[in-house]
């Protein structure tokens, strides 16, 4: 460990000033992590569960690493970005029948628990007619659940073709 010279203002708050290539290394350490949250409020016996469960249901992605902070903020690390990023298209992600919401760490990013005002999911659509299977039809199908936002890649790729 190494002091750095601190900056103290008349109020009494101290003022550090890293150099930006301390920040830029440190990003390096994040840059592979999902962070992710549940929305209704934790249960101390499922805590263990999801560190666990992170390891179990991820391991084909190659996650590293599984930590929470103490506001219940998850932080998933995989071995390299593409799986990562596979691991997040796949989704939605459930433990224990409680969705996750995860996203991406980002530089400067704010960890906190915001109370989202609606939530994305994806919704599975069993025997659709095949004359229904563009995308087009698709979405008048998935307009009976909500607004549709997206499809997975496989089925984009099938109503191309």
């Amino acid at each position: 460990m190494q002091y750095h010279k601190q900056i103290f203002r008349e109020d009494g708050s101290i003022v550090v000033h890293p150099p930006l290539e301390v920040a830029l290394e440190g990003r390096k350490r994040w840059e592979i992590f999902l962070v992710g949250y549940f929305i209704e409020k934790k249960k101390k016996t499922f805590i263990p569960y999801c560190l666990n469960a992170g390891h179990e249901t991820w391991k084909r992605y190659g996650i590293k690493e599984v930590m929470m902070n103490d506001k219940g903020i998850f932080f998933f690390k995989f071995e390299e970005e593409t799986a990562m990023l596979q691991c997040l298209e796949d989704g939605p992600w459930l433990f224990q029948s409680r969705p996750i919401l995860l996203q991406k760490w980002q530089p400067q990013m704010e960890l906190g628990k915001k109370s989202p005002r609606s939530v994305p999911l994806w919704v599975k659509l069993y025997y659709v007619l095949l004359d229904l299977w563009t995308r087009e039809g698709l979405c008048y199908i998935a307009s009976g659940v909500g607004k549709p936002l997206g499809m997975d890649r496989i089925t984009e790729d099938t109503c191309r073709e």
